[in-house]
């Protein structure tokens, strides 16, 4: 055996001639390898998907298939390129030996056979392919070991920036991006932020290798339109990576000269976005040899540059607000904003010319009314509180244009000489804006943590399970079906992965409609959801799913990938929410002004409390008699895509009786075709 391990895989030989596979069974058994037989070339093919056989000897001349036709095919199947096929011929021709290496075999051996050569073909292709498979476990693992060890760095470089103080921002950033630039191995590493409403580029970090000279002086104050190629692309959030100069298009000769003028070899441009929005970007560069970018060391400067960008909002509004807080300081020690003096009953006995600016109302028209008189009524008490107790309180006041604002009033009560309240002078200020950025900083507090929240346990399952089955085929020797079925769900899990950071990533681009750009054309709705429904009724057969629509329907001028995103999203959620089964309805119908396309399921429907969270963000509907997983984002994509092309969307369902979602799309106007500039516009629901 020449210290040759035998694989639990077994030869398989495909020969019509019964007495030459015997002879070929005895001469391979007397080297310990199990065999297991095929007639002809279309059972041999049978028989490889049924035994996963570690080699192949395949015959030539076969009836029904021959061995070139069966080797091709066996090498178009899953596995097929991994198993080392032995073609037999009795053909010692150029032309068959030829036909043998074309058709994907990796050696061949002529009739009548010589049984010592064919021992030893057997061994040194069972040896080269156990050598392929120690390979690829080598490969997977340092593949293994390099995503464990990114994910503690992203770690450690996320929690630098918890609770950081806003005077810590630049010096953490620029830490960090040392930590970036030495952990991927460049040779500069530069963060950009976009100002003068995106006309400039600004460089405020820059990190360089020891001996690396310093560019930053190039990157300031620039006009992102000296590059235009680029600036295009990082609009519509596409990394930009150049493993060569020579690789760059004529077309972005402003750029190559850039680069050239670093002494670039390399560079990667990763953009950086805030709110679904181009915020800037980080840069890295190699100098002294060209380098491929991983793709898992973009993912990690994505969500740096997420963090980065987060931590300066934070620093810019800090430093807002303290200004802010300042300003208003300075102003009221000089003038208060709005001075007024009421009785020891409330009543107001003067007004300061301020007032008009401040509540809207004529000085003259509060005088001898109650103090009381626009303040909201939940506020009363507490002014009334803040007036003859703590001396300040915050309240909404009735503006004279209508809206509700909010006051800041400060109070002194006036006494007698006998301790008697005589008066009360009162100091208010409009601090509207303060209270709406409280709002939307508590908001976006909020938002944050569900957003963490759901994607850490949605993130964390399928990583679980892909370092589960991994660390079972690095650890243990296992048979080649387990191994497949093992990888089968490592890859299952692994989609799932990437359909949730697509979800999430969506989500973001939908709500920035000023970056998305939608590829309209005329869509055939009819068509567009049989061709989204067909792989629902091959894989989910306890379902049965029904198509309610004309042969043909008016045109919609929409963007069809993003339409089956929806389409598929509502059948997803029906399919989902019937975990036993039953039919799924799709109804599709057209008036003289738009499509109304219509998604019914027999599951298990929700309450009208659910209902009402329905497209928000997140949410997902409490189902105790369901396990269901995503991150709650599905519906909301689907809403701001229909909502994108004019539509609107619905649902209506029951407890126990299932639910029905509904979406509009209007249809295209005469006059309007592929090429028209003319996009619907978003349906503004009132609240």
């Amino acid at each position: 055996m020449n210290n040759i391990s035998v694989p639990p895989a077994p030869v398989l030989v495909a020969d019509d001639d019964p007495l030459i596979r015997r002879m070929i069974r005895s001469a391979l058994e007397l080297d310990g390898w199990s065999v297991v037989e095929a007639e002809d070339g279309s059972d041999a093919i049978a028989v490889f998907q049924r035994a996963s056989p570690g080699i192949i000897l395949l015959d030539v001349l076969m009836p029904c298939m021959n061995g070139f036709e069966a080797c091709e095919a066996i090498k178009g199947l899953p596995d097929g390129k991994e198993t080392p096929i032995l073609m037999v011929t009795a053909l010692n021709d150029t032309d068959a030996i030829k036909r043998a290496f074309a058709a994907g075999a990796e050696d061949f051996i002529t009739k009548p056979v010589q049984w010592e050569v064919l021992r030893h073909r057997v061994r040194r292709l069972m040896q080269m392919r156990e050598l392929k498979a120690i390979a690829a476990q080598e490969r997977l693992a340092s593949e293994h070991a390099h995503l464990r060890e990114l994910e503690q760095f992203m770690m450690s470089i996320s929690t630098q920036f918890i609770d950081l103080d806003p005077a810590d921002v630049d010096p953490r950033i620029a830490a960090a991006l040392c930590q970036i630039g030495e952990f991927i191995r460049v040779d500069r590493a530069y963060l950009c932020a976009f100002y003068e409403g995106g006309m400039r580029i600004n460089c405020p970090h820059e990190w360089c290798a020891p001996g690396v000279p310093s560019k930053s002086h190039m990157l300031q104050r620039v006009p992102v339109m000296l590059f235009p190629g680029w600036y295009d692309r990082l609009s519509q959030l596409d990394t930009i990576r150049i493993t060569s100069l020579d690789e760059l298009p004529s077309f972005v000769r402003a750029e190559r000269k850039f680069l050239e003028a670093r002494q670039c070899r390399s560079a990667l441009l990763v953009p950086v976005s805030s709110k679904g929005r181009l915020a800037g970007f980080i840069g890295f560069e190699t100098t002294h040899a060209e380098k491929v970018w991983l793709d898992q060391d973009i993912a990690l400067v994505k969500m740096a540059g997420e963090i980065f960008i987060t931590a300066l909002e934070h620093k810019r509004t800090e430093e807002a607000l303290q200004s802010n807080e300042r300003e208003l300081r300075q102003i009221t020690d000089t003038m208060l904003d709005a001075v007024y003096r009421a009785d020891a009953n409330g009543i107001i006995e003067f007004a300061s010319p301020s007032c008009w600016h401040v509540f809207g109302h004529p000085p003259e028209s509060l005088l001898r009314t109650s103090v009381f008189q626009h303040v909201h009524p939940d506020d009363i008490e507490a002014m009334r509180a803040g007036m003859f107790n703590t001396g300040s309180a915050e309240h909404r006041y009735f503006h004279a244009n209508g809206s509700v604002i909010w006051l800041e009033t400060l109070c002194n009560l006036i006494f007698t000489e006998e301790g008697q309240v005589e008066g009360i002078v009162l100091a208010s200020r409009d601090v509207t804006q303060r209270k709406r950025a409280q709002h939307e900083l508590q908001e976006l507090n909020r938002l944050k943590t569900e957003f963490l929240s759901t994607a850490a346990h949605e993130l964390r399952t399928p990583l679980t399970s892909i370092r589960g089955f991994s660390e079972l085929l690095l650890s243990r020797n296992l048979d080649a079906d387990r191994q497949k079925r093992f990888l089968t769900m490592i890859n299952e899990q692994a989609t799932r992965l990437g359909k949730l950071i697509d979800d999430l990533l969506d989500i973001s681009r939908l709500e920035a409609k000023r970056n998305l750009t939608l590829a309209m054309e005329p869509v055939d709705m009819g068509v567009l959801i049989a061709q989204a429904l067909s792989p629902f009724q091959e894989s989910s057969p306890q379902h049965r799913f029904v198509l309610d629509r004309c042969p043909s329907y008016p045109p919609v001028l929409g963007d069809a990938v993003r339409l089956t995103q929806v389409v598929e999203n509502l059948l997803s959620n029906a399919r989902k929410y019937s975990p036993n089964g039953g039919m799924v309805a799709v109804r599709v119908a057209s008036s003289d002004v738009d499509i109304h396309v219509s998604v019914q399921d027999e599951g298990i429907g929700m309450a009208l409390d659910e209902q009402e969270h329905l497209f928000e963000k997140f949410y997902r509907a409490n189902a105790s008699n369901t396990a269901t997983n995503g991150t709650g984002l599905g519906l909301s994509i689907s809403k701001l895509i229909v909502e994108l092309h004019g539509g609107a969307i619905w649902a209506e369902s029951e407890p126990g009786k299932g639910s029905t979602f509904h979406f509009t799309l209007p249809l295209m106007l005469p006059n309007l075709g592929p090429e028209s500039d003319t996009m619907p516009h978003p349906v503004e629901k009132a609240e």
